[in-house]
């Protein structure tokens, strides 16, 4: 008889089990599902999205055999027929121009079509940021700062180059207007003649004229 008491106890520890391991299985089946779900919608994205740009650049005249050069990218993307698919597969077409030089640092930098449907891809809205992505924009930000920094030191350059000139100047002025007075004194002095009033010229500015 007490075996009968248990026998409840262990029916309900049975059926949880069964139960919560359904559950378990449900869940993997979801998850496969979910991802197989995901991995053939990306692949008809892709498909859907080269398959349209083929045809559009092909219809525009733009050969997809053939590499395309970077410095030509803006007009290809401003493309109306162009501009509409890159809008429909969630790209945007100004941030994308806007890109470009941070992209693709070479103008004579070819891409292949698959190069291209590549860059549109990755370049999504709906897109997470990756290691990858912030890599490249450290590199990016560091090769904007190397360029501002090179671009200073040769406007300083410059500036102080200009200043030098000044300087050289206004001290050759003034060495020739010390040689002419010491040879209106002397030549004073031989004849017995007081010295004769000179017209001192204005010496050149350093920082231009007033």
């Amino acid at each position: 008889s007490e075996l009968w008491v248990f026998w409840p106890i262990a029916i309900s520890f049975v059926s949880l089990a069964f139960v919560l391991l359904m559950n378990m299985l449900v869940g993997v089946l979801v998850e496969v599902v979910s991802a197989i779900a995901s991995t053939e919608k990306e692949g008809i994205a892709v498909l859907a999205l080269a398959t349209d740009l083929r045809a559009t650049m092909t219809s525009l005249g733009w050969s997809t055999e053939s590499p395309i050069l970077t410095a030509d990218l803006p007009k290809l993307i401003f493309e109306p027929e162009v501009a509409i698919i890159l809008e429909q597969a969630g790209v945007d077409v100004i941030s994308l121009s806007d890109m470009l030089g941070v992209l693709f640092e070479d103008a004579d930098t070819e891409l292949s079509f698959e190069d291209l449907v590549e860059v549109v891809l990755n370049l999504r809205d709906s897109n997470t940021a990756r290691v990858k992505d912030v890599k490249q924009q450290l590199r990016a930000i560091k090769n904007f700062v190397k360029d501002t920094e090179l671009e200073l030191r040769g406007a300083i350059a410059e500036e102080v180059g200009g200043i030098q000139t000044e300087v050289k100047n206004f001290r050759n002025f003034a060495q020739r207007e010390t040689d002419d007075g010491s040879d209106d004194d002397d030549a004073a002095s031989v004849s017995g003649l007081p010295s004769p009033n000179r017209q001192v010229s204005k010496p050149p500015s350093l920082f231009g004229d007033s």
